[in-house]
Parts: C-alpha cells; sequence; structure tokens
C-alpha cells in the first residue's frame, strides 16, 4: 500500500519522515511510509487539513486509489515549560503560612524559561498543603538581569506586573495552577523575576512546595507577624529581615507561544514562495475598491493603498524565507 499526500496545509509545514519536507505535491511517502510529521506556523492558531489518498497496487474501479481524503488537525498556540530539577526537595516557601506576612522573590533564568511567549499561568508542585487559605495572595512578575543574590539581596519595589490576586483557598497537593487575571509577555532574553507573598492575619503551618537546589542564592525572602505592613511594600528599610537560599521552587508556566508572520507570506503557510506571488500577482496594480484589491499585499512602508512596485521590492527581500 502506498500513501500520496496530495494537497498542503495551509498554516504548517508536513514532512515526510524518509524522504525530508514535501515542499511539491502530490508526493508519494516513500518506503511505502504511512506517517506524516506536521508542524505549524509559530504565529497561528485555529484549524488546518491537509490531502491524501492510498493505493494499493490494483487496478480501478477494485483497486488503485482510494477516495480523497482529509486530515484536519486543530492547531494550538499553548505551551508548558517545567523548571523541576529536583523531584524530592520540599521547602516552606512561597507558603509560608506558619507566619501571618510572607514574601518570595526569585530569580528565574533564560535558559530556563525559553523564548518569548505570553505566559498566562504558574503552577507550583505542592508537597504539603498550608494549614490555612493564603489571604491576599498575589504573584508578580518582571525583566530582571539579576542572575543570584550571593551579593547585595534586596526587594524589587517597582516595575512589576502584578499577574494574579486572590484570597486563595488551601492548595491542594500536586501541581495547583494559577490562571493569571493579566498575562505577562516574557521576552525571552532577560532572566525572570517572580515575587509570591501573602498577608494573613493568623497563622498555622507552612505549606511545602518542591523545589530544586541550584549553584546560587536564586530564592529572596522574608515573613513577619503584621508587624511590618503589608509585605507587597517591603524594602531594605521596612523588610523584617532577609533570608537568601538556593533551594528554587520548582515551576510550570502555561504560555502562548507566537511569532510574527514573515512579510509576504499571505496564506499564511509559514515560508513566502510561488503560492504568495500569485496572490501579488491577482492584486496588482489595484487599490481600494479595485475587484482585485487585496489589502494583505499592501506591505510597502508606509503601507499606500495601491499594489506596485514598492510592494513587490518588499516581497522580493522576503522570497524563500521561512519559519517554522
Amino acid at each position: 500500500m502506498s500513501r500520496q499526500i496530495t494537497t498542503r496545509s495551509g498554516h504548517g509545514a508536513l514532512s515526510d519522515p524518509a524522504g525530508g519536507k514535501i515542499t511539491i505535491v502530490p508526493h508519494t511517502l516513500a518506503n511505502n511510509g504511512n506517517t506524516v510529521n506536521y508542524r505549524p506556523c509559530t504565529y497561528y492558531s485555529g484549524s488546518d487539513s491537509f490531502g491524501f489518498v492510498g493505493n494499493d497496487g490494483g487496478t480501478p474501479p477494485q483497486g488503485g486509489d482510494s477516495d480523497p481524503a482529509t486530515v484536519t488537525i486543530d492547531v494550538t498556540n499553548v505551551a508548558y515549560t517545567t523548571f523541576e530539577i529536583e523531584t524530592n526537595r520540599p521547602a516552606p516557601w512561597p507558603m509560608q503560612t506558619s507566619y501571618e506576612d510572607s514574601r518570595t522573590q526569585v530569580i528565574y533564568l533564560s535558559s530556563e524559561i525559553g523564548g518569548p511567549k505570553t505566559i498566562t499561568a504558574l503552577a507550583l508542585n505542592v508537597h504539603d498543603r498550608p494549614g490555612q487559605d493564603l489571604k491576599y495572595w498575589t504573584i508578580r512578575m518582571k525583566h530582571t538581569r539579576r542572575y543570584n543574590y550571593n551579593s547585595q539581596p534586596f526587594f524589587e519595589t517597582s516595575g512589576w506586573t502584578t499577574v494574579y490576586w486572590a484570597h486563595e483557598p488551601r492548595p491542594t497537593t500536586g501541581w495547583y495552577q494559577f490562571d493569571f487575571k493579566i498575562p505577562f509577555k516574557y521576552n525571552g532574553a532577560d532572566n525572570l523575576l517572580i515575587d509570591f507573598s501573602h498577608d494573613n492575619n493568623n497563622y498555622s503551618s507552612n505549606g511545602m512546595c518542591l523545589a530544586s537546589r541550584m549553584g546560587g542564592e536564586r530564592v529572596l525572602m522574608s515573613y513577619a507577624d503584621s508587624t511590618h505592613g503589608d509585605p507587597l511594600y517591603w524594602n531594605d528599610f521596612s523588610a523584617p529581615g532577609l533570608w537568601i537560599s538556593s533551594d528554587v521552587p520548582n515551576i510550570r508556566l502555561k504560555s502562548e507561544v507566537s511569532g510574527t508572520p514573515i512579510v509576504g507570506d499571505f496564506e499564511p503557510d509559514c515560508n513566502v514562495d510561488i503560492i504568495d506571488l500569485v496572490i501579488l500577482c491577482d492584486a496588482w496594480l489595484s487599490g481600494p475598491g479595485d475587484s482585485n484589491w487585496n489589502p494583505a499585499c499592501d506591505i510597502s512602508q508606509p503601507a499606500d493603498n495601491f499594489i506596485n512596485e514598492r510592494d513587490f521590492a518588499v516581497f522580493a527581500e522576503n522570497w524563500l524565507e521561512e519559519t517554522e
């Protein structure tokens, strides 16, 4: 039985495990293969599809090509990034409910977080539940150039994005997720600073979250029993002492991975090719109101509501560019 790809996907790249990237159809899978790899464009989310037929080697009408079939893929741009070097080291931060108030500030390196993404949720791996609810539980994020607190530890006082806040019921054990109220756009280059705090009016027993011991002191924390005000505003002068640790809380980040479409990829299908050239030609010398006007082809800078050689020059600069 041989299998042939008859139509390419509209928003991704197909490849034959035994024959490489599929750029021309029809394409017969090598070595009577029955597997196709699909990778969506990084900037696409939605439904995608491609077509195929099978051939049993017989003679029509009893044998030969099958009826055309379509594979449909639901593409999502949700991704998960997990920082979990160790899985058996519990630590009492950032849920230090043996005190009424606590604040924990943690550095995560860019190499641990990955490329640019819009972070929409964070989970902590809870080993032991805290003894009570977390009042005014707040998670904040910001970019940082710091790698550790080995020298000059201090609480950051500005530049934060508050991504989550709630009177949080006692978190249950396992990965406990906080769905952000405000997403954080991580740039993929700087390190990531995450600040956790709670502000209760009583205390009980600590919650324990799994952590990983790293090379530098990357955790900064403080705690008190309602003697130093709101922990969100603790600084060098108002914090009730500072403690550092190399046991970094394990986290799992949920994010929406996004990218920028290549200029000239009018379909889009992750590259600028002959199909995009045909689309540009169909709109050639058109403007608003013309039957062949296509505003997507107005790619000159600045756009001028007319498809001409200025748009073609931009298109030519990106000819055969691709992203996956």
